[in-house]
């Protein structure tokens, strides 16, 4: 009889992720400065991201990333634009939105960094 509590369970997406998505969301739950809280919103970006076809790395670089703008976004997906078109990748602007909504005080900090910017051209 084998020892079933060692034995992982395959799926779709292959052991490695399983083990990948178990250690990140550790990470999560251990960081309190993350962004991502919960681990329920991880899972909800992570399910939305999936009916995309997104490389691992580039969901790995939106989840670190979460992204706020089209422009970051297209940084993170390469050709992003051609691959999904502007209303999907907006679609996923704003489900990142919806999850990890940004506090008022991170808010004004980013309003005051953009001022600095203008004031520094």
């Amino acid at each position: 009889m084998k020892n079933k509590k060692n034995k992982h369970h395959f799926t779709g997406c292959g052991i490695n992720l399983e083990i990948i998505t178990r250690d990140v969301l550790s990470c999560l739950e251990n960081n309190e400065s993350s962004l991502i809280q919960s681990t329920k919103s991880f899972k909800q970006l992570m399910e939305f991201l999936n009916q995309f076809e997104l490389m691992k790395v580039e969901k790995l670089q939106i989840v670190n990333s979460l992204p706020r703008s089209l422009v970051v976004l297209y940084a993170l997906v390469e050709e992003c634009e051609d691959r999904f078109g502007e209303e999907t990748s907006e679609s996923i602007i704003e489900k990142i939105n919806e999850l990890f909504p940004i506090q008022e005080e991170e808010e004004e900090e980013a309003g005051e960094g953009e001022e600095d910017a203008e004031i520094n051209e």
